[in-house]
């Protein structure tokens, strides 16, 4: 897949760059004329699609909120999209609301457990396994979630998430605390006050 820079205020601008690495809000590229890697933010550029499998990215860029493991291929992401619309329906829209990995062995077999809002619609669970370095092992189970249990989910998740802002903002208070305090001594030693 390659990365087109649209932002006319970029060096290199209308410039399309070979993609390293991505997520869902930036891309590593190698950089023109071999002048190393650079990293630009989504809203930077547009995605040129190489490919099938770049298409659906494409189209469906919150997969890339799916963290996949190194020697997981991109065929990880089409594989999601080929289950659900065998299991359930076509996929117009989703939103990745939750990825957690639960278990990675030391030979590469992982499973995960997704949360996706399908389609504007309705919640899906995928339980995801697979093995590093192996496109033929990715199997998928999907469920669509009763609203209670969805709602349960919605709630533990909300919860979680007011914990980790919580203890951020704790974190950013200390941080500001200490340097108001390295900053107010700075200046008693500077005006010759200590």
């Amino acid at each position: 897949m390659k990365f087109r820079i649209t932002n006319e205020n970029i060096e290199g601008y209308n410039t399309e760059l070979k993609i390293r690495r991505m997520n869902y809000d930036q891309v590593v590229v190698n950089y023109q004329n071999n002048s190393g890697i650079k990293t630009f933010k989504m809203n930077e550029g547009e995605l040129v699609s190489e490919g099938e499998v770049d298409d659906i990215i494409k189209k469906y860029t919150d997969l890339l909120k799916i963290k996949i493991n190194r020697g997981t291929s991109a065929l990880f992401y089409k594989g999601i999209i080929d289950s659900i619309e065998e299991s359930i329906e076509e996929v117009k829209s989703l939103k990745v609301l939750n990825d957690f990995t639960k278990s990675t062995s030391k030979r590469g077999i992982w499973d995960k457990e997704i949360l996706i809002y399908l389609n504007e619609s309705y919640p899906i669970k995928i339980e995801a396994s697979g093995r590093n370095f192996r496109e033929d092992s990715y199997k998928f189970n999907i469920k669509v979630l009763e609203e209670a249990e969805f709602i349960e989910m919605c709630h533990f998740n909300i919860g979680k998430l007011k914990n980790q802002i919580g203890w951020r903002e704790r974190q950013l208070n200390v941080y500001k605390k200490i340097v108001e305090k390295i900053e107010k001594e700075s200046n008693f030693e500077q005006n010759g006050e200590l």
